[in-house]
């Protein structure tokens, strides 16, 4: 049995969750950020993760980085993607921004632009989606003893839940894993509560080889941890 078909078992009971949906009449949407950025690929082919977690996902941009890493890398692994599809509160906050919910009738469509993407996108057999927030996934994970070889945070950018993410994920993370945290950069400009939270965390934890690139940064949990 694969990664893939393990996971879906365990979280699924065995269904398929992109299972007669009708994707081509779904207009395939791309949009987001950073979802190409060099550390996404460049780490699952380094670490040759068996599973990989994305905390944030929107329309899957990096979702889809990640999972085709794993397939050109000929890899056993799979992409648990973790959202609640139910955007953020900047979605809200910003007139801009609201129209990306894609509302029908007062509720967020997001999830079925994701579940277009990956299947137009061809890893339908990589990405597994788990649609709970944050912290509930934490939980069916670490009932489920799911320990992640690499974890993308993505999620809210606020001061308390980014320490939450960033925090409770570091406990699923698989010692000698490794951690990306996306929207950090090196002065705090672009998301201050990204920002505080991860270097709350470098100061409080022992991490190795932290490096920060065009918004995010990653490192390792030490393999004794």
């Amino acid at each position: 049995m694969t990664i893939y078909e393990s996971l879906r078992q365990k979280l699924w009971r065995g269904y398929d969750p992109y299972g007669g949906f009708p994707y081509r009449t779904v207009k395939p949407d791309l949009q987001g950020w950073q979802s190409q950025h060099r550390y996404l690929a460049d780490t699952v082919g380094r670490a040759r993760p068996g599973i990989v977690v994305e905390v944030g996902v929107w329309k899957g941009g990096s979702c889809l980085e990640l999972a085709r890493a794993i397939q050109a890398n000929d890899l056993d692994g799979a992409v648990l993607a973790v959202d609640t599809w139910l955007g953020s509160s900047e979605h809200w906050e910003r007139d801009d921004w609201h129209g990306e919910l894609a509302f029908e009738f007062g509720y967020p469509t997001l999830y079925r632009t994701f579940l277009a993407n990956m299947m137009l996108g061809g890893v339908r057999e990589t990405v597994i989606p788990l649609p709970l927030d944050s912290a509930n996934a934490y939980e069916v994970l670490k009932h489920f003893d799911i320990r992640p070889d690499l974890i993308h945070i993505d999620g809210a950018h606020d001061l308390e839940a980014a320490r939450g993410d960033i925090n409770r994920w570091w406990k699923a993370l698989r010692p000698g894993g490794t951690m990306i945290v996306d929207d950090y950069d090196k002065d705090g400009r672009c998301w201050p509560g990204t920002y505080a939270a991860v270097n709350e965390f470098l100061e409080q934890t022992r991490i190795l080889d932290f490096e920060s690139e065009d918004l995010k940064c990653r490192f390792l949990k030490p393999s004794e941890a």
